[in-house]
């Protein structure tokens, strides 16, 4: 979460009307839509997107490439979508109901990746102490505020795990390729949550020590 170009935006703006828009923008219902509706929506959403990042002065194709993160969740969830409507299981009721429920694949799909890109777009355009500030401004529980910090903190701190363990994967075992490389990695995944879960104790132990009382200081206006 780090700013490219100071923007003056409120930050509070900037989370209200993300939360808003995909509030909203769930409400659209693709199923119902021809194809030439479709297309208008998805052109009409993407001009927003654009107009969205400029104005909160981040780059449109770093937020872009970042947003597609969530397809490796949202693309297997949306092709097996229209399985749920099936009653009888045959060859053919399985290819009409993928005949007939494209957009509702298309559906789960479009507004997984818009509220990925707005809420992108808002934290990369905001360091995270004005984030938090603008939170507790718009009268956010002070405990999802406390579990949000330390999710962005594990983050970093499982990024650095990872990191931690390639490198020793390529000091000791540097010709492993393939599915052995993959069952390696497979079976260091359970030593990586162990990892970072004894690693994010002492983090918190140490922030306890250092006068941590559930608040971040900021020193941005928000």
């Amino acid at each position: 979460m780090s700013s490219e170009i100071p923007c003056h935006i409120s930050p509070r703006f900037k989370i209200v009307h993300a939360l808003i828009f995909i509030i909203a923008y769930a409400f659209i219902d693709f199923t119902r839509l021809s194809p030439a509706w479709m297309l208008a929506v998805i052109l009409f959403t993407a001009m927003i997107l654009l107009g969205r990042a400029l104005m909160y002065r981040v780059s449109p194709a770093k937020i872009a490439l970042q947003s597609c993160i969530v397809l490796t969740l949202a693309v297997p969830i949306a092709l097996f979508a229209p399985l749920a409507r099936i009653d009888t299981w045959s060859v053919e009721t399985v290819g009409s109901a993928y005949a007939s429920g494209w957009p509702l694949i298309l559906d789960v799909i479009v507004k997984a990746y818009v509220a990925t890109f707005l809420v992108s777009a808002v934290m990369r355009s905001m360091s995270l102490e004005t984030f938090i500030g603008a939170l507790a401004r718009l009268r956010v529980p002070a405990i999802f505020i406390m579990l949000f910090t330390f999710l962005y903190r594990f983050t970093d701190l499982f990024r650095d795990e990872i990191r931690i363990m390639r490198d020793a994967a390529r000091s000791r075992a540097p010709f492993l390729h393939g599915w052995r490389l993959l069952a390696f990695y497979g079976r260091m995944s359970g030593n990586l949550f162990v990892r970072a879960y004894e690693r994010g104790e002492q983090i918190y132990s140490a922030m306890l020590s250092r006068g941590y009382d559930g608040t971040l200081p900021s020193t941005e206006r928000t």
